[in-house]
């Protein structure tokens, strides 16, 4: 670990903020499975888990453990731990046993770069997300005053055309005048939300209001344990932007407010889809040309805009923004009339993004991905006769180009060229305004 936090100081810091009193077995099997990072040793773990408070009831702990045994039986029974979880004598014994099962159940041996970073961060980490909303299940609960008056002074704020958006989507940045952790000139670029909520009716808004409420940005140096390449990230548990010192643009803030207003830890999509959806979006909406993807995540991109020509761009939004990729393989399949092809594409596609060298099987995957892709593309547009797919057809050959020079051993040389010489493919697929540099200006009055 960094020597900057001792064992002993990361111990305490977990007992007295990480198990409150109100952390519940789902909360911290939650917050397990999102450990990221193989930070800790098992000898440090033990020493931190001998350490941590009792939370949970005897009861709680002995149904965990009795499911759990069967899967984990090897390593009970080789540390010796079985024995001492039977003769249930000591409280912290049975948690310690049941904190090392759900690590290993879940693959997250280490608490991972959630808790390193509470550490490290403690003043900005120990903080508690406040819960102030005045949406409940996407209504507003205002009085119709109270909206009113609220609704004049977000136009006192900002330059909006108030006969462009709904009452929802001007209340959304409420949660924005009332951060106060933003600078003014964040607080301006973040406003552009509000044409995101005008053009997404699957937008969760109590979760949008609370997240931007409470959101924090810190610019800080890159952990060593990160790509060189990552220039910024957005921490879901404790609702913050992390910027990295070497970023001076707005297009890593913008990237990671979308995720901040989208990202649940209950989420399904695979790693291609969300961070590919976040860049178009990103782009669509706070970019003065949104055509052009030069990003980390161009491939990604490119993956995104040909599943929005086969299923429709308002089924990758509405998966997207529930967190369920299995909206999208429903669709596929209905398309395609074959599960397994719907499979493929998505399987496909993490195997092309999480591996840089492939092996014979893996690029059979792939090639079974992109034929799959192109059949139910086919479909689709057989299913469409009766309109003139020209531009779809264009815009799905003009992804799968550029994706294909993912395999080249100039990939970055080869991407640029085809887009010199064949220009950008300009086609929104969130964005409903068609001039997105006016129609994306939200200024601070």
């Amino acid at each position: 670990m960094n020597n900057e936090l001792s064992i002993e100081d990361f111990s305490s810091i977990i007992n007295s903020n990480l198990l409150e009193d109100n952390l519940n077995l789902d909360n911290f099997k939650s917050a397990i499975n999102n450990s990221m990072a193989d930070i800790l040793t098992i000898d440090e773990l033990y020493k931190i888990i001998n350490d941590i408070e009792d939370k949970l009831t005897i009861d709680e702990i002995n149904d965990e453990i009795d499911s759990l045994e069967k899967d984990t039986s090897d390593y009970i029974n080789s540390k010796d731990e079985r024995l001492k979880i039977r003769e249930k004598k000591h409280k912290k014994k049975l948690y310690k046993s049941l904190l090392i099962n759900l690590m290993f159940l879940t693959g997250a041996i280490s608490l991972g770069n959630k808790l390193y970073d509470y550490a490290l961060d403690k003043g900005i980490y120990l903080r508690r997300i406040d819960r102030h909303n005045i949406y409940d299940d996407n209504n507003l609960k205002l009085s119709d005053e109270e909206k009113e008056e609220l609704i004049n002074q977000i136009i006192n704020e900002y330059e909006i055309d108030e006969n462009s958006y709904n009452e929802n989507d001007i209340l959304l940045l409420n949660a924005l005048i009332l951060n106060s952790n933003l600078t003014d000139s964040q607080k301006e670029v973040a406003a552009k939300i509000i044409n995101i909520a005008r053009d997404n009716k699957y937008l969760d808004f109590d979760l949008a209001y609370e997240r931007l409420y409470n959101l924090i940005t810190v610019n800080k140096d890159r952990p060593i344990y990160l790509d060189k390449y990552v220039t910024g990230r957005y921490i879901t548990l404790f609702d913050k932007i992390e910027l990295y010192n070497d970023d001076l643009s707005n297009d890593t803030f913008t990237h990671e407010l979308v995720h901040s207003i989208y990202m649940n830890i209950d989420s399904n999509l695979p790693n291609f889809f969300m961070e590919g959806t976040t860049e178009l979006i990103s782009n669509e909406y706070f970019n003065e040309n949104p055509y052009i993807e030069t990003s980390s995540y161009k491939y990604e991109i490119c993956a995104v805009k040909a599943l929005c020509e086969v299923v429709g761009s308002n089924t990758v939004l509405e998966a997207f923004t529930k967190n369920d990729i299995n909206i999208l393989l429903d669709k596929l399949t209905l398309i395609n009339n074959d599960s397994t092809k719907s499979e493929n594409i998505i399987n496909g596609f993490k195997v092309l993004f999480n591996n840089e060298n492939y092996t014979s099987n893996q690029v059979s995957e792939i090639n079974r991905c992109f034929s799959s892709l192109w059949e139910t593309f086919d479909n689709a547009i057989y299913l469409d006769y009766d309109k003139d797919n020209r531009d779809r057809y264009n815009a799905f050959c003009y992804n799968l180009e550029l994706l294909s020079t993912k395999f080249s051993n100039n990939s970055y040389e080869d991407y640029n060229n085809y887009i010199e010489e064949n220009g950008a493919c300009e086609r929104l697929y969130f964005n409903k305004e068609s001039n997105t540099k006016d129609s994306n200006k939200i200024k601070t009055k």
